[in-house]
């Protein structure tokens, strides 16, 4: 049996071709939230305005995948916003992200 591009897939169906697309491209999703991490990543964004991703991951020392998933989950939140400048997606707070962090998670 061959694997990849040149795979024979004349055995499949249609509908089983695109049942094993959606199966391999769905995304992970965040099992459970962890605050730390979700405090850490806000803090690092409120100092820290428009970011790319990567630098967010590196400083907030989190593997590139994880990152992208609590950014992911921020972004359906509207905690983040994002802005794309010269090529490069920046990561900054939202409005309702400041004051999220403000009331709840910056030390006093």
């Amino acid at each position: 049996m061959r694997f990849g591009r040149d795979a024979n897939t004349s055995y499949l169906s249609d509908n089983k071709i695109d049942t094993l697309r959606i199966k391999y491209s769905s995304k992970k999703k965040l099992k459970r939230m962890d605050m730390e991490i979700l405090q850490r990543l806000m803090m690092f964004l409120y100092y820290n305005n428009k970011t790319k991703k990567t630098n967010i991951a590196m400083k907030c020392g989190m593997s590139y995948d994880k990152c992208v998933l609590y950014l992911d989950w921020m972004k359906i939140m509207s905690l983040i916003k994002n802005e794309v400048s010269q090529g490069f997606e920046l990561i900054s707070l939202s409005d309702s992200g400041i004051e999220f962090f403000e009331k709840n998670l910056k030390y006093n």
